[in-house]
């Protein structure tokens, strides 16, 4: 089923995408979510609260009350510089893009941050000489000014050819700036990040490029949603998205700028009202707050976990966010990792520093008692001149003055040999410090054994790993979240850590089950699933271990959507059609499992049940091309031409660079699209 003569429409089963189980679990906004307060997103704080409420916010500045030099030290901080207003230390620049043969231009206009794209009309794209100024002396007049548009202007397409004008208002920064910023706009109250990025650590003074992995796009990619993870980790008590939606969120967009003082420590409201109550004894004072260094181990390292653990795959559990996650509690209630082992590849990426630092020597020699803040202080950084004395004097605190002595004493900068900074794999421009802490310089993986594997014992095929493997029920510390000082290690008793060589019952980084073989049937058969995109082999094994997942879990809609999914690549399209309808009865604002049971519909001839499927989940989705484009085959094919080219533009909003849906609003307006059924 296609337009003839329209070749870049594909029949509508091609347009069938593998489902992105990271992002089906997110639609579902659960009603236990924290909703922020109405306040300016570069407010960093909010009046303190006067009642005890344990799940209420405060901001760094009611923290600043009692903790001055802390807070004082901490503003400096990349985590207090993460996130902010799009006109905060804001870098003008602009640059060509000779794959797409845009020019791109981000200026400050009317106290307003834009970006620009234009492309002339029948550019050649391969012949376009790449060129980019930064920093100060860009901020010129804007030839769109005027514009009363203040979320995204109009775009220019060409009827004959691919010239290209538009612009959008950047509302909010991600990022310190440390490696760079990614910038943020609204459509619609649907927010996207912008198709460039400010990379700073390239010099001399940083440049604008192409987002991670849109490098040589000959599209302007500038449908790329904003996810709630993002937000969670550069953001301070920020909106999760509108139920059904993935990326549509009520503003302001978060309530605090960067990360405070309450994303480590949890929400404050409640400890500040302690402390200001006269009665309130000390031994009451500090059982509203969390100190991790009073939790368990597992619990402790969850806080910086949340944020500096990406893995290969990361599976939301049933009726579970990341965002709910709180200081003090258990991370795997929320989310379980799991990486990627026997690939071939020693790549860093640039959020994995604790993946990174489990296979470390270092770690793994020293169990739990080595974790993120034997070397690191969240609440300041070391000055530039600093540097080296302060790393080298978190080395020699185990290494000892003895070994320094003599041990390259013409070298003071341990990290400059054990921990150098290395091209990152998943975003241009940027370095990370390699924190396996290598005894040689970029010694490869497999020699120097990781935390998942410590029997170096390389595997005969790939295989997905649960990170990090520690025990699933670690008790929590006996008052937490707050001040406490019994740490319950339930590994002790862990049969197969006993049997193993590595029998220290007090280290975290050995394997352990450490969930049953229900919750492992599901992670699996869904992380599998999260890698099929890519690998035939990740797609074989989802398959396989799907059937046990669902016989596990008959009603987890993700599940029944992801069995569905390979159901209907396979043919067996009743039990697809079986699946689907139940997955959308358990929940009926899934995305994925609603546009690809669509494309069973539209297949079979039920294009009114295909449109109602395609219609409801692009309102929700309009950033989605694919899905407008298959509802536009469906509309034209039904007869509906006018509604067809409304929902072309509609996709061409969001997206105005897709040739694919330039050329069909060009036939539908022509009056040339002929839409029959092959």
């Amino acid at each position: 089923m296609k337009f003839p003569g329209l070749r870049s429409a594909l029949p509508l089963l091609l347009c069938v995408s593998a489902l992105s189980v990271s992002t089906y679990a997110q639609t579902k906004q659960k009603s236990g979510a924290a909703t922020p307060a109405p306040v300016s997103p570069a407010q960093t704080s909010a009046a303190p609260a006067t009642t005890a409420d344990a799940t209420a916010f405060t901001g760094n500045e009611a923290c600043a009350k009692c903790h001055a030099k802390i807070f004082a030290s901490y503003s400096t901080t990349a985590m207090a510089r993460a996130s902010g207003p799009a006109t905060q230390d804001f870098s003008p620049g602009e640059f060509q893009h000779p794959d797409s043969g845009i020019h791109y231009r981000v200026y400050l206009e009317n106290r307003d941050a834009w970006l620009s794209f234009d492309r002339a009309a029948n550019t050649n794209a391969n012949n376009t000489d790449a060129a980019s100024t930064n920093g100060a002396g860009t901020n010129s007049n804007n030839t769109n000014a005027g514009s009363t548009n203040t979320t995204s202007a109009n775009v220019t397409n060409g009827s004959a050819d691919n010239e290209l004008h538009g612009k959008r208002k950047l509302l909010y920064f991600i990022g310190s700036g440390h490696r760079g910023k990614t910038f943020l706009f609204a459509d619609d109250n649907f927010m996207f990040e912008s198709p460039i990025n400010f990379y700073s650590q390239k010099l001399p003074s940083g440049v604008w490029d192409m987002a991670p992995a849109y490098q040589h796009a000959r599209e302007m990619p500038l449908d790329l949603p904003a996810a709630s993870s993002c937000l969670s980790c550069h953001t301070s008590n920020a909106q999760v998205p509108i139920a059904g939606t993935e990326n549509k969120y009520d503003t302001p967009l978060f309530a605090h700028a960067g990360i405070t003082c309450e994303r480590c420590h949890g929400a404050g409201a409640a400890h500040v009202a302690q402390m200001q109550t006269p009665s309130a004894g000390a031994a009451t004072k500090n059982i509203a707050i969390v100190n991790p260094d009073k939790l368990s181990p597992a619990r402790r390292d969850a806080v910086c976990m949340q944020c500096h653990l990406e893995g290969n795959a990361a599976i939301e559990q049933p009726g579970k966010h990341l965002y709910q996650f709180q200081p003090g509690g258990d991370l795997s209630d929320f989310v379980h990792y799991f990486v990627l082992t026997g690939d071939g590849k020693d790549s860093v990426r640039a959020v994995s520093q604790f993946e990174a630092l489990a296979q470390s020597k270092c770690k793994r020699a020293s169990g739990d008692a080595m974790t993120c803040t034997t070397c690191h202080d969240p609440h300041s950084s070391p000055a530039p001149a600093e540097k080296v004395a302060f790393y080298r004097g978190k080395c020699l605190a185990c290494h000892g003055d003895a070994f320094a002595a003599k041990h390259h004493t013409e070298q003071q900068d341990c990290a400059h040999c054990h921990m150098p900074r290395v091209n990152t794999a998943d975003v241009a421009h940027t370095q990370a410090s390699d924190h396996r802490i290598l005894r040689l310089p970029f010694m490869p993986l497999q020699t120097v054994g990781s935390a998942y594997d410590p029997a170096n014992v390389p595997p005969s095929e790939p295989q997905l790993v649960r990170f990090p493997p520690t025990a699933k029920h670690d008790a929590p510390s006996a008052d937490a979240p707050g001040d406490a000082s019994a740490h319950v290690n339930s590994a002790q008793a862990d049969p197969i850590l006993n049997n193993s060589k590595h029998s220290d019952p007090t280290r975290s980084d050995v394997p352990r089950n450490s969930s049953s073989p229900e919750e492992n049937a599901r992670d699996l058969a869904l992380a599998w699933g999260v890698l099929a995109g890519n690998s035939q082999f990740a797609y074989a094994q989802a398959e396989k271990i799907l059937p046990e997942a669902l016989a596990k879990f008959p009603e987890d809609p993700t599940v029944l959507a992801a069995q569905a999914y390979h159901e209907q690549r396979n043919k067996k399209l009743d039990l697809a059609r079986e699946h689907y309808e139940h997955a959308l009865r358990i929940d009926p604002l899934a995305i994925d499992a609603a546009s690809n049971f669509a494309v069973l519909e539209a297949n079979a001839g039920h294009f009114d049940r295909a449109i109602a499927l395609w219609k409801s989940a692009f309102e929700r989705a309009p950033g989605r091309s694919s899905l407008g484009l298959n509802l536009v085959r469906a509309q034209c094919l039904s007869g509906h031409t006018d509604q067809a080219q409304a929902t072309v533009q509609r996709v061409l909003e969001f997206n105005p660079d897709l040739s694919a849906g330039r050329a069909m609003l060009k036939q539908l307006q022509s009056g040339e699209a002929k839409c029959v059924a092959h």
